[in-house]
């Protein structure tokens, strides 16, 4: 549920979910602030929680499939080197980092 809104609809759904609180007054100034109505402008409203919009998931995801696959340390300072070593794998590999950007469908 992807669908475009004006800044003035999207202050009326956060006041709808925050009616007469201080946090809801303080969000409506700062939204209405933040986005002006602009024929420019865009305001999407986006899931709460979207894995599959964050590269770093990706990341996560190949060093828990290569370097931390079947660990089961009882000290951070191991785990801390072996997450580190797989970061500077990956690092090494631009391929890879532009795959996990690619895989969001977001570009630089």
């Amino acid at each position: 549920m992807s669908s475009s809104v004006s800044s003035h609809q999207l202050v009326s759904r956060v006041e709808e979910r925050l009616k007469g609180t201080m946090l809801g007054r303080v969000i409506r100034g700062a939204v209405l602030s933040a986005v002006p109505d602009q024929d420019w402008l865009e305001v999407r409203r986006l899931p709460g929680y979207a894995p599959e919009l964050n590269p770093a998931e990706g990341f996560w995801a190949n060093l828990k499939g290569r370097e931390l696959a079947n660990r089961c340390e009882t000290g951070l300072r191991t785990l801390d080197f072996v997450a580190r070593l797989g970061a500077y794998r990956v690092r090494g590999d631009r391929r890879l980092l532009f795959g996990f950007l690619c895989h969001t469908g977001l570009t630089l």
